[in-house]
C-alpha cells in the first residue's frame, strides 16, 4: 500500500509540474505562423492570440481579422522597407545617439504581424517590430507585446494592403 500511494504522490508531482511550466522563449501562440527567411524573422499571430486588440485612434476591435499570407508579408515588408528608408533620409526619429538607425538595421528585429479591416474593409497589416537582442521581448512568439519608450528599439507601422500604402510609421520615445 506504501508503494502504491508514494507512486501515485510521485506520478502527481510530477503532472503537476510538468502542466504549470510556463511556455518557454521557444514556444508559439496555439494559431500563430511562424515566419523565418533570410531577412526577416517573424510570428503572424491569428485571432486565438490576440483576443483583443485596440487600435491607435482610441477605437477598440474583436473581430473581424485576416490573416496574411507569406506573399502578402513578404509584399508588406518590401513597402515598409522602401517606405521607412525614405523617411529616415528626411528625418531620424529618436535614432541614433545610442538607439539604432531604423533602415540599417532591419535585420536586427523581430517581427509580430496581425491582419485586421480599416472602416472602409480594406486589409490592414499592422507589423511591430522589437529589438531581436533584448531581454524584455523574450516572450514574442506568443503573445502581443507593447513597450513604453525604447526609441528606435521599438517601433511599429501599418500597411493598407488594398492601397499598397504604408501609415502609422511610430518609433518610440526615449524615456
Amino acid at each position: 500500500m506504501k508503494n502504491i500511494l508514494f507512486f501515485v504522490i510521485v506520478l502527481l508531482s510530477f503532472s503537476f509540474n510538468l502542466f504549470s511550466q510556463n511556455k518557454n522563449h521557444d514556444s508559439i501562440c496555439e494559431d500563430a505562423i511562424y515566419v523565418k527567411t533570410d531577412d526577416y524573422e517573424g510570428v503572424i499571430f491569428g485571432p486565438k492570440c490576440l483576443k483583443l486588440l485596440i487600435i491607435k485612434d482610441g477605437d477598440t476591435i474583436d473581430e473581424p481579422r485576416w490573416i496574411p499570407t507569406m506573399q502578402e508579408i513578404e509584399n508588406a515588408e518590401k513597402l515598409i522597407r522602401k517606405y521607412v528608408t525614405k523617411k529616415s533620409k528626411h528625418y531620424l526619429v529618436n535614432q541614433g545617439d545610442g538607439c539604432p538607425i531604423i533602415y540599417q538595421n532591419f535585420d536586427k528585429y523581430v517581427r509580430q504581424y496581425y491582419g485586421t479591416y480599416n472602416k472602409k474593409g480594406q486589409k490592414i497589416l499592422n507589423v511591430n517590430f522589437l529589438w531581436r537582442d533584448s531581454e524584455i521581448i523574450k516572450d514574442w512568439k506568443i503573445k502581443g507585446i507593447t513597450v513604453c519608450d525604447g526609441c528606435s528599439f521599438y517601433w511599429d507601422i501599418s500597411v493598407n494592403m488594398n492601397k499598397k500604402k504604408c501609415f502609422d510609421y511610430w518609433v518610440n520615445g526615449i524615456g
